[in-house]
């Protein structure tokens, strides 16, 4: 699903995924991650990792895993992907904040 990648193994998104593990000892854990990136290096990391997770895109609704929102959109690796979109213009971002109920501020209250 998730080609490896050497990005993929930096320690830094290493550390970050092994801080998404189901905790071992009662503690609460992580719920939810939100990202500004546009790419798949998190989840990638994730999969390295064994964790359980899943991408919701704008036009879907978590469903039990792990969920991991882009806000501004992905850029899949694959080519064939249906779910590449992005938010890079000025004017995308502020038509986006001034709809106080699209998915994007939602998912970030």
């Amino acid at each position: 699903l998730y080609p490896p990648t050497a990005l993929a193994s930096s320690d830094l998104l290493a550390e970050l995924a092994a801080m998404c593990s189901p905790p071992t000892d009662g503690a609460v854990g992580v719920h939810e991650v939100i990202t500004y990136n546009y790419d798949e290096l998190f989840e990638e990391a994730l999969v390295a990792g064994g964790i359980d997770f899943e991408t919701v895109d704008r036009n879907e609704r978590a469903r039990g895993a792990l969920p991991v929102f882009h806000p501004h959109g992905i850029v899949r690796r694959d080519p064939s992907s249906t779910g590449n979109w992005v938010v890079l213009a000025e004017d995308e971002y502020h038509r986006q904040l001034a709809a106080p109920h699209s998915w994007s501020n939602v998912v970030q209250l």
